[in-house]
């Protein structure tokens, strides 16, 4: 079994949010597709990582690179070092029209100091392009930044999302943020996330009572608060902030604060009134009892005007009352049962045998509101998982489960489970999440033999340590020939050798599959990784968008296995996204890559290179894709094809000022004025505009 915090992570990156109630992170996510969109949507950019030694994305942000929307500044390098090139990179942000993300991390030691953090405020009060910028682990002691930055609030007409996060006496600078922020007439913020800033009851309370007031009120959808000892003065300005007809807020985070029964009675009484709530994150209340979760589903839940779509009650004293409480909600009508309900009751230990047999009733009533159900890290035994899945298998209604982590639970106990779904007459869930548990050879057979004429969608069953190779290869043979269509699938940390590996690549093309992640199982090598490569050649018809191979611990990704895979992507057009554990790439493998999204031998190879894979993530020394590279991925990134083809053309064969008066002497004289045109699109073009000017002097005549 893995560690809690391995598991977490791992979790978390499943999507099942393992430590949802501690981490400012999007809630339940299930792959329903008929599930609507819930408030501020972040930028789908990649942001560029520029430390302070990164000199090439240093220079593509002060060309003004279209490619670099998103800008991540991890501040690691001592102080003097990181003022030598802080000028350079103010300007930078202070140029840039296509900086839409800017994330400034100052985690690590050594802190920055006031003067570079005044330096870097003062070139992002003078952007007018950034639409999400996000600050955190900031010492404000000595320093008031909201001053610097009014300008940015005021002017900047892009600006969607501020986050200031685990910002050391940002209490003190409330008053500050207050004015500068919400008070500023122009604000037109979709998100405010203050998460981590210790801000107190009083000072919440003057917050909320600010934004209730804001003029910008009407925009804004997203809140978290996280983590910041509000208590009871607090939530009743929160209550009041939520009756406010001009409230539009969709989603309110505010796990591990100070709330208690009273305030579960205020926010649920203030949340019947609002029409616009669609999550809610409640987790870690410690201060709240198995009553007041009963006060929150009779007042609120079981209201028919209720509009919550996803509930996060992670890490809570729901006890047995409150979970009994809960499942008898689940059976209103009304908004709850027209849209259906994600429940989060991760590390919910205090209910016992009585509490999930209560609860449990919403799961066998085809009537049931409840659609998605996260157990992870729950306290239960054989028989009571017995009890879920025996009421699950009577419903129709529910489509994710997640039972990741379950210690209690024995082989014994999941055979069991994987029999009373053999037995029932259709398996209707859309997603079952079942990693980190003691599953053996027997009780995966049971489960892929289910799987073979199911519809289930994504099945997580990563580290699974005590299935046996020769399991893993018997539950991929029951599915040969199968009608399975399982479209994400996590198997990583598990016994999957290289005999299983061959079986599961040929298998899935034919499931349609997605999404696979298969790092972590350490029976694989070099050759095992290779066979993944295969899967992405068109001839297979292959699906496959998102890709994840390779060892923690090893250096399996050499260049032999990159280059397998480098020859397969050229003529791909699905895989978006490649995740690589174990890297020992040499600018050799690094350069094969590079080849395949561009290859510069002519203008028509150029055209044909792969223009699909997006993003490229190193868990390994490596850190970061290296060279031409890195800098294609963030090309590939551009969403308007023809612009992403563009820039690789200029950036690649037309680069070298020389190539541009021969390759334009033979074009005639009515169509130079579009290839100029073309050329000067933006300012990626303007420097070899210029030098095909020089190069034809007489079209200046």
């Amino acid at each position: 079994m893995a560690s809690e915090a391995k598991a977490a992570s791992l979790d978390g990156r499943r999507g099942s949010n393992a430590s949802v109630s501690l981490n400012n992170n999007n809630g339940i996510q299930c792959d329903d597709d008929t599930h609507e969109v819930v408030g501020y949507q972040e930028p789908d950019i990649e942001c560029q990582c520029q430390y302070p030694a990164d000199d090439e994305t240093l220079r593509r942000v002060l060309a003004n690179d279209p490619s670099i929307a998103g800008l991540y500044l991890g501040l690691v390098l001592p102080d003097n070092d990181w003022v030598d090139r802080s000028e350079q990179l103010c300007e930078a942000i202070i140029k840039s029209v296509h900086l839409c993300k800017l994330n400034i991390c100052n985690n690590l030691s050594p802190l920055m100091s006031t003067d570079v953090l005044k330096s870097l405020c003062r070139a992002i009060s003078l952007n007018r392009s950034i639409q999400h910028l996000k600050m955190s682990y900031f010492d404000l002691t000595d320093v008031d930044i909201f001053p610097i930055l009014s300008p940015f609030f005021e002017f900047n007409h892009n600006l969607r999302c501020i986050d200031i996060s685990h910002a050391k006496n940002f209490p003190e600078r409330i008053p500050s943020f207050i004015s500068t922020v919400l008070q500023s007439g122009s604000s037109r913020l979709e998100r405010i996330v203050l998460w981590s800033n210790n801000i107190g009851d009083d000072h919440a309370a003057n917050l909320l009572n600010a934004i209730d007031s804001s003029s910008g009120l009407s925009h804004l959808s997203d809140l978290w608060l996280g983590c910041n000892s509000i208590g009871r003065e607090g939530c009743q300005a929160l209550g009041d902030l939520l009756e406010n007809p001009q409230s539009k807020i969709q989603r309110l985070k505010l796990c591990g604060n100070q709330f208690d029964d009273e305030c579960m009675g205020i926010l649920a009484c203030a949340l019947v009134k609002n029409s616009t709530m669609k999550e809610l994150d409640l987790g870690s209340q410690k201060s709240v009892t198995p009553t007041g979760w009963c006060t929150f589903s009779s007042i609120l839940l079981s209201n028919p005007n209720c509009s919550l779509t996803t509930i996060n009650l992670a890490d809570n004293l729901i006890g047995d009352e409150g979970a009994i409480s809960l499942g008898n909600s689940m059976l209103t009508t009304g908004h709850l049962k027209r849209k259906g309900v994600y429940l989060d009751l991760t590390l919910s230990k205090s209910i016992t045998m009585a509490g999930w047999q209560g609860f449990s009733t919403c799961l066998s009533n085809n009537g049931s509101a409840l659609i998605g159900l996260n157990l992870y890290m729950c306290n239960i035994s054989d028989e009571m998982a017995a009890v879920i899945i025996g009421a699950t298998v009577e419903s129709s209604s529910l489509k994710s489960l997640k039972m990741p982590m379950i210690e209690s639970m024995t082989a014994a106990g999941w055979i069991q489970c994987f029999r009373l779904l053999a037995e029932s007459d259709e398996f209707t869930l859309d997603e079952f999440d079942i990693s980190d548990n003691y599953i053996d050879d027997v009780g995966a057979a049971i489960l892929f033999n289910l799987l073979a004429n199911s519809t289930l969608k994504t099945l997580g069953i990563a580290s699974n340590i005590s299935i046996t190779p020769a399991g893993w290869i018997a539950c991929f043979q029951s599915l040969v020939d199968s009608d399975t269509t399982v479209k994400t699938l996590w198997l990583d940390g598990n016994n999957i050798d290289y005999e299983g590996a061959v079986l599961l690549s040929d298998l899935l093309p034919s499931f349609g599959t997605t999404h696979l992640d298969i790092h972590g199982n350490l029976l694989l090598s070099a050759n095992g990784w290779s066979l993944f490569a295969d899967v992405l050649l068109p001839e297979t018809g292959s699906e496959l968008n998102h890709l994840c191979i390779g060892n923690d611990d090893g250096n399996d990704i050499d260049d032999h296995v990159v280059t397998r895979f480098a020859s397969a992507l050229a003529r791909n057009t699905s895989l978006q996204t490649l995740e690589l554990y174990g890297v020992a790439i040499s600018d050799r493998g690094w350069s094969a890559l590079a080849n395949t999204l561009c290859d510069n031998s002519s203008i028509a190879s150029i055209c044909n290179s792969n223009h699909t894979l997006r993003a490229c993530w190193l868990y390994s020394d490596e850190g970061l894709p290296r060279g031409l590279f890195s800098s294609l991925l963030q090309v590939n990134s551009i969403k308007d094809k023809a612009d992403m083809l563009r820039t690789k053309i200029i950036m690649h064969y037309f680069s070298d000022v020389g190539n541009i008066g021969i390759v334009f002497a033979h074009v005639t004289v009515t169509t130079l004025p579009d290839a100029i045109a073309w050329i000067g699109r933006d300012r990626l073009g303007y420097s070899m505009m210029c030098h095909l000017l020089r190069s034809f002097p007489s079209m200046l005549r």
